[in-house]
């Protein structure tokens, strides 16, 4: 699981919302939201609209990996 549907994942959990609900703001099929989520490819431009979509704001941050 990538860091990014992690943090979507419970996000969407704690706010109880569901994917669907992304995928009907940006017209988009769900099931177009899960595999993007999913992806190890997901672009940032991508990651952003999703992130628009739940009316969030999207940080990337690079720390050293963990042991």
């Amino acid at each position: 699981m990538t860091e990014f549907e992690i943090s979507l994942k419970r996000y969407l959990l704690e706010h109880e919302m569901k994917q669907v609900e992304i995928s009907k703001i940006l017209n988009v099929s769900r099931s177009n939201i899960s595999q993007a989520v999913k992806s190890d490819h997901i672009t940032l431009n991508s990651m952003r609209k999703i992130v628009n979509a739940i009316d969030c704001d999207l940080e990337i941050v690079i720390k050293p990996k963990s042991e």
